[in-house]
């Protein structure tokens, strides 16, 4: 797979042909140009998933562009693998692919707010909002957790059709929680986003907080499902008193969802006590003010999981002034690393030369992000 070439500036392009694939994978990696004096991106010809996953590696070049396969180009820096393990493309009970991740912590990081199953769990729910509404609205659906300890009812679907931005509100009873999900970019616009992130730098104030910008495009999302979402969620802690209120989303969605789990807080009525976000491949949201005060009102009770060299945590870049919040929890090499407060260890997914892959951001603990 090859991209195009292109002039000045970070660009991603996405190549030629092929669509997004998550059955019997794609033999090639991912092939940036050797055009022009910028940095340069590609994802080819689509994504492929599955159970071979994609063979080649990447390379930094020596003409100026970014060049997938095995080898790379020659004397350039080394950069992440695009080699990637078999892939489990069927969803799997909880615990069977937990148990196989180690968990190690940052001396400053406390270990005991992530699990395995935690997280896991709560990608199921997070990959259930690209289901469809009538799906969700009956749990049946792929990502839809049948178990008792894991099924949602009572579920509202919110969308807006001029953001795009969907997700779902649901209850689980074993837990006494209410579980708040927002879709991320569908697939089909998924490197269309990638190339706004990369380049994106408006901000808007938080009204809400002190002090703090966040990216405008992802207050319009969530600012455009707010009413529907507060009102799904204020009619659910009224029928089960006491209850618990989860945060998630993969991708675009872990954005809103952060915005959301803010705002709960803020101007919802609900204690912060009761309040987590557990987000997935969550790109910046907003600049270290925002950062800080969120993670203020947050405490403990916030996981950003990050997979591998997934590339849209790095967007939009540290260079634009945003900032992350944490704490993040690194997945890599078959363990998680839970990291340190500061959102941005550099001990972590910070620690890459370069991280540009689309197949670690769809296809998180090994499942490919597909309804």
């Amino acid at each position: 797979m090859h991209g195009s070439t292109g002039g000045d500036g970070m660009h991603f392009s996405t190549g030629g042909g092929g669509g997004m694939h998550g059955s019997t994978g794609g033999g090639g990696g991912m092939h940036g140009s050797t055009g022009g004096g910028g940095m340069h991106f590609s994802t080819g010809g689509g994504m492929h998933g599955g159970a071979t996953g994609a063979t080649g590696g990447m390379g930094m070049g020596m003409g100026g562009g970014m060049h997938g396969g095995a080898t790379g180009g020659g004397t350039g820096a080394a950069v992440v693998s695009e080699e990637r393990p078999a892939v489990v493309t069927e969803p799997a009970p909880v615990n069977s692919i937990a148990a196989g991740i180690s968990v190690v912590g940052d001396a400053d990081a406390d270990t005991g707010d992530y699990s395995e199953d935690l997280g896991v769990r709560y990608l199921y729910y997070s990959y259930a909002s690209y289901c469809a509404a009538g799906d969700l609205s009956l749990w049946d659906c792929r990502w839809c957790l049948p178990t008792a300890s894991d099924a949602l009812t009572d579920i509202t679907y919110v969308s807006d059709a001029k953001t795009n931005s969907a997700g779902f509100i649901g209850y689980n009873a074993a837990e006494n929680a209410i579980v708040v999900t927002f879709r991320g970019t569908v697939p089909t616009s998924l490197q269309d986003w990638i190339d706004d992130l990369s380049l994106s730098f408006s901000k808007t104030a938080f009204s809400t907080l002190p002090s703090g910008n966040v990216h405008s495009g992802f207050l319009k999302c969530f600012t455009a499902l707010r009413s529907a979402t507060l009102s799904a969620v204020n009619s659910l802690r009224n029928s089960y008193p006491g209850a618990a209120v989860y945060f998630t989303g993969h991708s675009l969605g872990g954005a809103i969802a952060t915005l959301a789990a803010v705002d709960s807080i803020l101007t919802w009525g609900i204690s912060a006590d009761d309040v987590s976000l557990i987000t997935f491949g969550s790109p910046r949201v907003g600049d270290s003010d925002f950062a800080t005060n969120a993670m203020n009102l947050l405490s403990s009770n916030s996981l950003r999981i990050v997979n591998d060299a997934d590339v849209v945590p790095h967007l939009p870049p540290q260079a634009l002034k945003f900032h992350h919040i944490a704490t993040e929890v690194w997945l890599r090499n078959g363990g998680a690393t839970v990291c340190n407060g500061s959102g941005e260890d550099p001990n972590c997914a910070d620690s890459l030369l370069i991280a540009l892959s689309v197949w670690d951001h769809v296809h998180y603990y090994g499942y490919f992000q597909q309804c």
